[in-house]
This record gives structure tokens, C-alpha cells and sequence, in this order.
């Protein structure tokens, strides 16, 4: 990726998080976790699924993983951790 872009994308980044700390408050989940094969594309995808209910999030992840090999997580302000179909399998100590 270009610098322009990397830029770009540094700065979308930047404002998400910020918005969503302002939400913290507001949303049900509060944590995620996305495994793919780039660290720079899992950190965009995680910041977009951040603030998804956990219909959205599972849709979602399931229209990613027919483009990309990926897996995740959702837990909630209760601890409840919601996982995509094939997460376990980085999981240790099943």
C-alpha cells in the first residue's frame, strides 16, 4: 500500500476509535477479536465490527469468510463471548 493510503487509512482508524470510545457507554459489546492472515486487514475489519450487534457481526463475518480466511469474537458487558463458526480452532486448552 501507498503512503497516501496508509495515511488515509491511519486517520479512518484514528476517527473510529474515537467514536468509539464516545459510545463506550452506549454499546452492548465491548470487546472483539479478529484472526486473518494480515494484522494491517484484521485491525480494519475489527474496528468496523466493534460496534455491531451480534446478528450484524455473525452476517458479516460469515460474507467475509466467503472473500478471506477469517475468524472472530464478540463478548459482551457480561463476559459472554460469541464466537464465528471455525474460531475454536485458536483457541488452546479446548
Amino acid at each position: 500500500y501507498s503512503d497516501e493510503i496508509k495515511a488515509k487509512i491511519n486517520l479512518l482508524l484514528l476517527n473510529l476509535r474515537k467514536i468509539n470510545q464516545a459510545m463506550q457507554d452506549e454499546l452492548k459489546y465491548v470487546e472483539d477479536g479478529i484472526v486473518t492472515e494480515s494484522a494491517f486487514i484484521g485491525d480494519i475489519i475489527s474496528t468496523g465490527l466493534y460496534n455491531q450487534t451480534l446478528q450484524n457481526f455473525s452476517k458479516l463475518m460469515k460474507k467475509l469468510s466467503d472473500e478471506i480466511k477469517i475468524e472472530g469474537f464478540l463478548m459482551d458487558k457480561n463476559n459472554e463471548i460469541f464466537y464465528s463458526e471455525g474460531f475454536s480452532n485458536y483457541i488452546e486448552n479446548k
